[in-house]
């Protein structure tokens, strides 16, 4: 676990009942991985990579609440409903050391907290122009 101000390197993957939805890495020197939409019904599984300049991972590593780098292990809900869901978010150092904490639930149930949530829905929303452009690109191709 570190601060906020020393991560080089965010990264998100995201599954429900043992379907990756969702796979995102944004790194400091604009290097940006991404495959689906994190949704419960995403059928996306093209990854797209592509280091366009590094204003997206400023721009969400800008959103990084200063308790989100505390998360580290593993959690579960006891009784999670619905399908089974897990999240993993990990953080990177300049040194090469990571932080990861990873989140099993239900998507019925309550899920991470809000601040890991959140983190999570701005990755998706601060890439989302970018990854409809390569999907625009890969189907002109």
């Amino acid at each position: 676990m570190f601060a906020a101000e020393d991560v080089n390197g965010i990264f998100i993957t995201m599954h429900v009942a043992d379907e990756q939805v969702l796979f995102l890495l944004l790194t400091a020197d604009g290097t940006v991985n991404r495959m689906g939409t994190g949704s419960e019904d995403n059928t996306e599984k093209q990854l797209f990579i592509d280091q366009p300049s590094s204003e997206m991972f400023e721009a969400l590593k800008s959103r990084i609440q200063p308790e989100t780098t505390e998360w580290e292990g593993g959690y579960a809900d006891p009784e999670p409903q619905g399908k089974t869901c897990c999240l993993t978010v990990g953080f990177m150092n300049g040194d090469g050391e990571e932080s990861v904490c990873k989140f099993q639930y239900g998507s019925e149930s309550q899920g991470p907290p809000p601040d890991l949530c959140q983190l999570v829905i701005s990755a998706i929303e601060i890439t989302e122009p970018w990854y409809q452009e390569q999907k625009q690109l890969t189907s002109e191709g």
